[in-house]
C-alpha cells in the first residue's frame, strides 16, 4: 500500500544518518531514528510488506516526527516528515481509537502543517481524513464509527490478515467501551464468530464439526 512512500522515507532516513547532534540534549540520535526505519523498510521488503509491516514502519515515522517537533520544528526534514505522516497514514487509515502509538498529537500537528503548506488536494484530502478522526475525541459516537469503519477499509485490502482481522474486531470493542452502545458489543462479538481460522473455516463452523476437540471447550468433555 505504501511501497512508493517508503522510498522516499527511506531516502530521509539517509539525510537523518548525516545530522549530528545539535546539543547534549538530544535525546532522539538522527543515526538511531535512522536505523530503526532502514531496519523496518527491510523487513516490510523481505515480508511483501504485510499489514503488520506496513504498520511497524509508519511507527517508526511517528517516532522519528514527534522528535523532530519536540526538539528540531525548524529542521528541514520536519517537514518531509509531516508529510509521511499525513501520506502514509491516510493510506494505512490511521484511526486514534485502534493505533497504539501514542501519537495523535503529532498526526494532527503534521496535518495541520500540511493544510497549511500544501497545494497538492490529494495531500489536503489526507490531512483533513486524518484531522476528523484525530478531532472527534469529543464525538465518540463520531470516532466509533471512523474506527470502525478504517479497521474495514483495511481489512479489505489484506483480507484474512491476523491482524486486520483483530484490529477490526478491537475497533468495535473500543468503540462499545467507550459509547456503551450495545450495537458495537453486538459487532465485535459477531465479527469474533465469524472470523477466519488458519484452516479456512469460521469459529461457527469449527463448532460443528464432530471431530472438533475443543479449541472453544466443547470437545474437551468427550475426553477422559
Amino acid at each position: 500500500m505504501i511501497r512508493a512512500s517508503s522510498r522516499a522515507a527511506l531516502a530521509l532516513a539517509l539525510a537523518f544518518a548525516c545530522l549530528a547532534p545539535a546539543s547534549a540534549t538530544l535525546q532522539a540520535d538522527p543515526a538511531t531514528l535512522y536505523a530503526q526505519m532502514q531496519d523496518a523498510y527491510s523487513k516490510g521488503s523481505a515480508h511483501h510488506w504485510t499489514y503488520r509491516d506496513q504498520l511497524y514502519y509508519y511507527a517508526t515515522i511517528l517516532n522519528a516526527g514527534r522528535a523532530y517537533s519536540l526538539q528540531h520544528p525548524d529542521d528541514p526534514a520536519y517537514a518531509d516528515l509531516a508529510n509521511l505522516t499525513v501520506q502514509i497514514g491516510a493510506a494505512l487509515r490511521y484511526d486514534p481509537l485502534t493505533n497504539h502509538d501514542g501519537a495523535a498529537w503529532w498526526v494532527r500537528e503534521a496535518a495541520a502543517y500540511v493544510q497549511k503548506h500544501s497545494t497538492d488536494a490529494a495531500m489536503l484530502a489526507d490531512a483533513e481524513q486524518l484531522l476528523a478522526r484525530t478531532n472527534a475525541y469529543d464525538d465518540p459516537q463520531q470516532l466509533a464509527a471512523y474506527a470502525d469503519e478504517d479497521a474495514s477499509i483495511n481489512l479489505k485490502a489484506y483480507p484474512h490478515d491476523t491482524d486486520a482481522l483483530n484490529t477490526q474486531v478491537e475497533a468495535d470493542w473500543r468503540a462499545w467501551m467507550l459509547t456503551k452502545d450495545p450495537k458495537w458489543r453486538a459487532l465485535a462479538l459477531q465479527r469474533v464468530a465469524a472470523a477466519i481460522l488458519p484452516g479456512g473455516e469460521s469459529a461457527r463452523e469449527l463448532r460443528r464439526r464432530p471431530d472438533h476437540d475443543g479449541a472453544f471447550g466443547e470437545g474437551r468433555r468427550r475426553r477422559v
